[in-house]
């Protein structure tokens, strides 16, 4: 059996638990999860990523990915303004009586 056949029965494997795993996880809230399934999760996630990596990287379809498992993810809409709010906005608060 070649290196290709033997990741691909890795990757297949993995990708059982790791559905398992999330089946589990879904059972709880982010809040109430139990510590040792979100890092047993965790953990199966970037092992089928980079299973997937290296399968790819063996049927030359390689992207340079390994970069990306490192950054944290991005949460929109934390962006604080500075400065007042523009002039049209407080005139349409007055305007409709909420500033008083």
């Amino acid at each position: 059996m070649g290196d290709r056949e033997t990741l691909q029965q890795t990757l297949t494997m993995a990708k059982t638990v790791l559905g398992v795993l999330e089946e589990q996880a879904a059972g709880y809230t982010m809040l109430t999860i139990p510590p040792h399934l979100k890092i047993q999760r965790d953990e199966k996630r970037q092992e089928v990523a980079s299973l997937q990596m290296r399968l790819d990287q063996l049927d030359g379809q390689a992207a340079d990915l390994s970069d990306n498992l490192l950054h944290p993810p991005v949460i929109f809409g934390t962006k604080r303004r500075n400065g007042p709010l523009p002039r049209r906005s407080i005139a349409r608060r007055t305007r409709l009586g909420r500033d008083h």
